[in-house]
C-alpha cells in the first residue's frame, strides 16, 4: 500500500521476491522505493509479508526487535501516516518510525495465499509517537 502522504508522487506495485529501500521523500515522508533517491513508491499491499533487514540500534531496542525480523504490511485508518508493519513480536510501527535505509524483501504478496487480516491499534501508536527517545 502506498501512504496517502505519498500520493504526489509516481508509484510501482510491489512484486514477491524484490527487495526494497525505505527512503525519505522530499515531502518528509517514509516509503519504500527501488534504490534511495529514486523519487518513485513502491506500494506493498495490507498483509504482504515482509522480511526486514538493517534495523538501527535505537528502533531495535525500542521494539524489541532485533536487525533483521519477519513482518507484516499493515494500514492504520487515522492520522498524518498510515503505512506500518507489525514485527513477529507484536509491536506494530508505523514506517515513519524505522531508519531510512530499512530494506524490505517481500516474502509473500496479499493476492498470492490468503494471509490474516490485523488492525493496528492507532491509539497506540499515536501515544508512543509522543515519546522522545
Amino acid at each position: 500500500m502506498c501512504d496517502y502522504s505519498l500520493e504526489s508522487f509516481s508509484t510501482l506495485p510491489a512484486r514477491k521476491g524484490q527487495r526494497y529501500v525505505l527512503d525519505r521523500f522530499s515531502t518528509g515522508s517514509k516509503g519504500f522505493t527501488t534504490s534511495p533517491g529514486c523519487g518513485t513508491a513502491v506500494c506493498i499491499p495490507a498483509d504482504s509479508r515482509l522480511h526486514i533487514e538493517g534495523i538501527a540500534d535505537d528502533v531495535q531496542r525500542r521494539y524489541g526487535i532485533g536487525p533483521k525480523e519477519d513482518a507484516t504490511m499493515g494500514h492504520f485508518e487515522v492520522g498524518r501516516y498510515r503505512d506500518a508493519v507489525r514485527f513477529s513480536n507484536g509491536q506494530e510501527v508505523l514506517l515513519q518510525f524505522l531508519n531510512p535505509g530499512v530494506t524490505a524483501t517481500v516474502v509473500e504478496l496479499v493476492g498470492d495465499v490468503a494471509v490474516d487480516h490485523f488492525e493496528i491499534d492507532a491509539a497506540k501508536d499515536l501515544r508512543r509517537a509522543f515519546v522522545t527517545t
